[in-house]
């Protein structure tokens, strides 16, 4: 499920945090997509100023997010606009990466493949093959514009010139976001003055927070003009939390004023703003509890309680009788999943619209790779979908 187009749409809605789901799956991936999901917020945000950040400062990625990149089967909205015909996958479960392009020519050992993206030695590519299952191989090395694949002594496989080929693996990328990936800053307006006994740096952060340093020191005219190399020094904030937006000079003529004294003095500004930005943080208030009766007297296996804490909750808000979870204590039968995706409109079996040359005995099952097998069931009533245990 991918909204990042959507995200302007869902924050007028009154959507004020998005969850990105990263269940079973590597830091690696958590890092792509929540950047590329912070960057379009970002867009949103510098566009809409009626938007107020939940926190100070931004993120900087060290990187170029590309969800195509990480783990994904295909991309879809989810019934965001109502039901669509691109939800679902069934070519495969696993990750088929991103698009690469049509193999152009096949040679013994080798391929080349039409498009402008490159590949690198340990990429990992993939593929439809003549029977609709997918097929992988990792790349051995790259020469030009031949990927020679790594075959562990099995036969080169059934790639035809227009065979669309994906990489499920960037080894390359997957590099970038072991590392460190990511800079939050919080941005600093800076005043740089003179005052009688001295000179003086005024730092105030996005939030309106300031500190304050001065130096007693001996005035003298400079022969050339010192803007510049103030900017430059007030600017060096290194590997503080600090970034600075803008420099402004107030002199009484051009100053000769020493890189360290500059220096010195947005250290003790840099130190005095984050000590005030500590002092004055208040943890939000937990806000006062109505204690709520919950909707029901009796909770099934539905409400997933695991364990006593959670019984206790919804025995202090009015639940007579909780029964364990599914995982905990599995019933006789019962529903397992409820899905707005329904297998039987996927397949033009859909009692409202059928394909008249489509033909199939109830009921249907889903079988897993053990064997398991479990029952589909129908309420077309609410265009939905249930599996049964």
């Amino acid at each position: 499920m991918n909204r990042m187009a959507y995200l302007e749409e869902l924050m007028d809605a009154g959507v004020c945090s998005f969850k990105i789901e990263g269940r079973l799956k590597d830091v690696q991936y958590v890092k792509n997509v929540t950047a590329a999901y912070s960057q379009a917020v970002e867009k949103v945000l510098v566009r809409r100023r009626e938007f107020v950040r939940a926190s100070s400062g931004h993120s900087v990625p060290h990187f170029t997010p590309d969800v195509n990149r990480s783990f994904n089967r295909g991309f879809t909205d989810y019934f965001l606009h109502g039901r669509t015909d691109d939800i679902y996958s069934f070519g495969t479960p696993k990750s088929i990466g991103e698009k690469m392009g049509p193999v152009k020519e096949v040679g013994r050992g080798w391929i080349k493949v039409s498009g402008f993206k490159a590949f690198h030695n340990g990429d990992g590519i993939c593929f439809f093959n003549r029977t609709g299952e997918l097929e992988g191989y990792r790349v051995n090395r790259v020469e030009g514009n031949r990927v020679f694949l790594f075959l562990e002594g099995a036969d080169m496989p059934s790639l035809t010139a227009g065979t669309e080929l994906y990489r499920n693996y960037d080894l390359e990328f997957e590099k970038v976001l072991s590392r460190e990936s990511a800079t939050r800053k919080i941005g600093v307006d800076i005043l740089f003055e003179e005052i009688p006994s001295g000179y003086q740096v005024t730092m105030t952060d996005e939030d309106g927070l300031s500190a304050t340093a001065s130096a007693e020191w001996k005035k003298e005219d400079a022969r050339t003009p010192q803007q510049e190399n103030i900017r430059t020094q007030l600017g060096k904030m290194g590997n503080t939390g600090f970034e600075v937006q803008n420099v402004e000079i107030r002199l009484d003529g051009e100053r000769f004023i020493p890189s360290s004294l500059l220096s010195d003095l947005r250290r003790q500004a840099t130190a005095e703003l984050e000590k005030t930005r500590l002092e004055s943080y208040a943890r939000p208030a937990v806000g006062a509890s109505a204690n709520p009766v919950y909707p029901v007297r009796k909770l099934t296996y539905l409400g997933n309680v695991m364990n006593a804490q959670a019984r206790t909750f919804y025995q202090d808000h009015g639940v007579e009788s909780v029964d364990d979870a599914f995982e905990k204590n599995t019933p006789d039968s019962g529903v397992i999943m409820y899905c707005r995706h329904c297998i039987k409109y996927a397949m033009g079996l859909c009692t409202k619209n059928p394909r008249r040359d489509m033909k199939v005995h109830e009921p249907l099952w889903l079988v897993s790779q053990d064997g398991r097998r479990f029952r589909l069931r129908f309420d077309c009533s609410k265009c939905q979908m249930e599996i049964m245990y």
